[in-house]
């Protein structure tokens, strides 16, 4: 009796022990994830858009900048960047992880009409296709057009994102949104029909959300009319990637005018000068740097790249600022080896020296990440 005793209450135990599971289970919610575990878990690089098609993997300078853009207490981020960095599918993956995880309406502006239609089809398009959680938050087949799949616009499950050119003044007008993002934005016109700026438009449309975005970014143009430049300038707090030496730990931020250095006019021999102990460092060292490097202000402010935390020269907490700049260049990009800038350069001079420089604007601008100016 006593053995059928306990073996009832056993079963009982277990029976509302599952219960509660059951119950629990209905309220319970699971903590919000932030954007790079979410696009470590969810995002997929598109063979269509993508140099190497497969799971995403968010590279370590990447990870502060990637939280600052969906930061609810940062309300401005700007990019002044290199080609070939990944800026274009990190605004995919904040789009997606702001549209699925948080719910966010958002509106994404491209400089031309064309342009809206070329990253709708190459980046959201694929995207809505590769990445299920970002497809299946459609309200219709992301693989068919439909009033809630147009070129322009997309409806999900309690948000909506509209991708539009910015020629017209009329494409900044009638709509409310939480995030706005300026793709290029050096490729717009500085003057939108004579009402104003593309920022000073389209920032209008977030100015009622609780947790207002605007995210600009570009390859400089020219010196003294790159808006990118004049934001970059403005930011609250700018941030650059000091890296530390593999042979003596100093960090510094890689200087192509002071660091980078090659041999007798021959670009296989491409490498970085230590700044501090001079010694060699090669392409090969730079993902170990990288995973120990950080992102900081040149008097000593720095991100923490797990967390996005901010923190004063003296490590001690402090709150995020309004507004953040980056600025990086080519020789941080995994995409482009330093033996390719140096061979870039090469070229760029010998043209520039036969009276062509528009080679040499163009690795200033899309290599060095730096404004034109003769």
């Amino acid at each position: 009796d006593v053995y059928k005793r306990q073996s009832v209450r056993q079963a009982q135990d277990l029976a509302i022990d599952q219960a509660l599971e059951r119950s629990l289970g209905i309220i319970y919610k699971k903590p919000p994830q932030n954007a790079v575990e979410w696009a470590d878990e969810n995002y997929y690089l598109s063979p269509e858009s993508s140099g190497v098609e497969g799971r995403w993997r968010t590279l370590p300078y990447q990870r502060a900048p990637l939280l600052c853009m969906t930061s609810d207490d940062i309300e401005v981020v700007n990019w002044m960047k290199s080609a070939r960095v990944g800026y274009t599918k990190l605004l995919c993956v904040t789009t997606a992880y702001f549209i699925t995880h948080k719910r966010r309406n958002g509106v994404i502006y491209q400089p031309t009409d064309s342009d809206a239609a070329d990253f709708v089809a190459d980046e959201i398009n694929t995207a809505m296709r590769d990445v299920s959680v970002f497809g299946g938050a459609l309200l219709s087949d992301p693989e068919k057009l439909s009033r809630y799949n147009k070129t322009d616009k997309k409806v999900f499950q309690g948000a909506t994102l509209d991708v539009k050119g910015g020629k017209s003044a009329r494409a900044f007008r009638r709509l409310t949104k939480d995030f706005v993002i300026y793709d290029e934005l050096d490729g717009f016109d500085r003057d939108i029909e004579g009402e104003g700026t593309p920022l000073s438009l389209g920032d209008v449309r977030v100015q009622t959300s609780s947790f207002p975005k605007s995210i600009r970014g570009s390859t400089p143009g020219v010196e003294g009319a790159s808006m990118t430049e004049d934001e970059f300038n403005l930011s609250d707090l700018k941030f650059y990637r000091y890296l530390p030496c593999p042979h003596c730990g100093f960090k510094q931020i890689l200087s192509f005018k002071e660091g980078f250095k090659f041999h007798d006019h021959d670009y296989r021999t491409a490498h970085f000068e230590c700044l501090d102990c001079k010694e060699p460092i090669h392409y090969e060292q730079y993902a170990h740097m990288d995973r120990n490097g950080r992102w900081e202000t040149e008097d000593g402010h720095w991100i923490d790249d797990k967390t996005g935390m901010f923190h004063n020269p003296d490590g001690e907490r402090i709150p995020p600022p309004t507004s953040v700049g980056f600025w990086i260049w080519g020789a941080y990009s995994y995409y482009k080896v330093w033996t390719d800038i140096a061979h870039d350069f090469l070229r760029a001079n010998e043209a520039k020296k036969k009276g062509d420089p528009t080679k040499m604007k163009s690795f200033v601008n899309t290599v060095l990440s730096e404004s034109w100016g003769e």
